[in-house]
């Protein structure tokens, strides 16, 4: 939430006049957590009334420390350790916080010009202005604070590791304002083009370039990764490779999307997110083994992985509502009211007649704050749509009389869903909308698949080779003839060997005089010959499936087919050495 302190920290301020700078000086102090005084944290912790208990349990933790040095065989003689909180413990970070309360507490009123927020030993200091010039001064003077506190309490602050960074929306800097340093006991301190902070990276304009630069990076090593484990006939089944985009891949490379995804107006920035989109369309072809020409739509719905843009506005909604009533937002809206205010712009506007009060001009809502109000509407949709919904599902249900169950309907028909908030409800309605667009017109199984059938059940089972047949007879993007030159692969026509105008996968898996004696064994195990139904079902969609590999239509599973059918009766993979001669 430190982020989203930032981000509305600095759009107040923007907000409050044309061309403000806003400033901020990231401190690094200088081994923080072995520099910690045991008396003054405890000190700290009775001055803020924790039970005595607890100070005493702090107390104990801090005493009697040892540690010792192990480097290639050699350890050292055990030393004692007598200041600092020890690294790696989860109660470190809580002490330090408790350690450094009063630095931040002290820098909390924006009517001095400047403001403070941190995490852990992550410490920032924002000032805004007219000029970044005048930015640097005030921090100069902040600064003076944060020396007496560090004096006080033992800490020291490293200058040579702070970074500086101006935000702004002026296009043009004749003057070099924007080029304003600080100094500290000699030190210069430039300001940079991009700064990390808590994981983010952030640029003078707020446009999110350079973090969508890094998560395409991090999205693309991850890809790498994953390449390494599976591919199109190898490697985990789809499910579980699916399992590994989703809990691993897209984590690493959506982390503070709920920032840096979403635009001012609340809504997700298309541009940010778009390329990423590419790099999840990679992954999810890696995932199913489908073609570099396979539409994202299908994709993402074989995988059921819904389209970035769309994750990103239910994660940053999700999160919006999640947060509302948090301690920690109230904190936000106060700081942004106190940045409106200390900034001097309320204008005044007045009013016809004498005596009526005259009114101010509020302070604009934050990216967040629309992010809320945006959710919020959208439950109160999903809200009127379920409404509707169990009404047209009691119209139903009259019309069929008292004596019918609805398929689907009732304790039998019912299926088992995951919990789901009205957000969710939201996002797969829009993506259900966009996919009908999509679907329009087209033919392939994947379009015709009702949309309340999960087609990823259909791939439980299956080894990697037949989930990725099995994905290329649903999508008919496969190397077969007809779509080969469809695409217009040099000397490919779309006639089949047996002379029949277009090889398809309809005419491969039923009407084909190639595969004539082949073919009962399949119709036996599907029990239909409607495409369509053979490959919706998960029991013959998987026969199919098979029957594509064992047949060798596609070249490309011959050595998976061979590995298939190899009798390992007799191998032996690991011979002892003693057998060896």
């Amino acid at each position: 939430m430190a982020i989203d302190l930032l981000t509305a920290c600095i759009e107040t301020a923007w907000g409050s006049c044309n061309g403000c700078v806003v400033s901020m000086l990231s401190l690094d102090i200088s081994g923080a957590f072995d520099h910690v005084s045991k008396e003054r944290l405890l000190w700290i912790l009775r001055r803020k009334g924790l039970p005595e208990w607890i100070i005493n349990y702090v107390s104990s933790f801090m005493h009697g420390r040892r540690t010792r040095i192990a480097f290639d065989g050699y350890e050292s003689d055990w030393f004692q350790t007598d200041a600092g909180i020890p690294q790696g413990s989860p109660l470190s970070p809580i002490l330090f916080l408790f350690f450094i309360s009063e630095l931040l507490k002290g820098m909390q009123n924006a009517k001095d010009g400047a403001f403070a927020f941190g995490f852990v030993d992550d410490t920032n200091l924002i000032t805004w202005g007219s000029s970044a010039q005048e930015n640097c001064r005030r921090l100069e003077g902040v600064h003076d604070k944060c020396i007496a506190w560090a004096k006080r309490h033992g800490a020291k602050f490293a200058p040579d590791k702070y970074k500086l960074i101006h935000f702004t929306k002026r296009k043009r800097d004749p003057s070099g304002d924007l080029a304003s340093t600080v100094r500290f006991d000699g030190q210069e301190v430039k300001p940079e083009t991009k700064l990390r902070v808590l994981g983010v990276w952030v640029d003078p304009k707020m446009s999110w370039k350079e973090q969508v630069k890094q998560a395409a990076c991090k999205g693309n090593a991850a890809f790498e990764a994953l390449s390494r484990i599976t591919a199109s006939t190898w490697g985990p089944c789809m499910r579980k490779a699916r399992l590994v985009y989703t809990a691993v891949v897209r984590p690493a490379m959506t982390y503070g999307i709920q920032a840096w995804g979403i635009g001012p107006d609340g809504k997700h920035a298309r541009a940010n997110v778009q390329q990423l989109e590419k790099v999840q369309n990679r992954c999810l072809r890696r995932v199913t083994g489908g073609y570099k020409r396979t539409p994202r739509a299908a994709l993402g719905r074989e995988a059921h992985v819904p389209p970035l843009d769309l994750y990103s506005d239910t994660v940053a909604m999700k999160r919006a509502l999640a947060i509302r009533d948090h301690p920690v937002s109230s904190e936000i809206r106060r700081a942004a009211e106190a940045i409106w205010e200390a900034a001097g712009n309320l204008q005044q506007t007045s009013t016809r007649g004498r005596g009526r009060p005259r009114r101010v001009r509020r302070r604009p809502p934050t990216t967040m704050e629309r992010v809320q109000q945006r959710a919020i509407e959208r439950e109160d949709e999903m809200q009127g749509y379920n409404v509707w919904q169990a009404d047209q599902r009691l119209r139903a249900g009259g019309r069929q009389g008292p004596g019918r169950r609805r398929r689907g309907a009732g304790p039998r028909g019912q299926q088992r869903r995951k919990p789901t908030t009205l957000i969710d409800d939201w996002a797969d309605l829009e993506w259900k909308k966009r996919w009908q667009r999509e679907a329009r017109d087209r033919e392939a199984t994947t379009w015709r698949t009702p949309w309340e059938q999960s087609p990823l059940k259909l791939y439980s089972d299956l080894p990697k080779h037949q989930a990725t047949a099995l994905f290329l007879l649903r999508t008919e993007v496969i190397g077969l003839n007809a779509w080969l030159a469809s695409i217009r692969v040099p000397n490919v026509t779309p006639q089949c060997e047996c002379g029949w105008q277009a090889q398809t996968v309809r005419h491969v898996l039923l009407h084909c005089p190639k595969y004539r004696n082949e073919r009962p064994g399949l119709l036996g195990q599907t029990g239909s010959e409607d495409l369509k139904e053979m490959l919706s079902r998960p029991k013959s969609a998987r026969a199919a499936a098979r029957w594509l590999v064992k047949q060798g239509v596609l070249r490309q599973f011959d050595t998976a087919n061979q590995i298939e059918e190899e009798d390992t009766t007799d191998h032996n993979p690991f011979q002892p050495l003693e057998e060896i001669q």
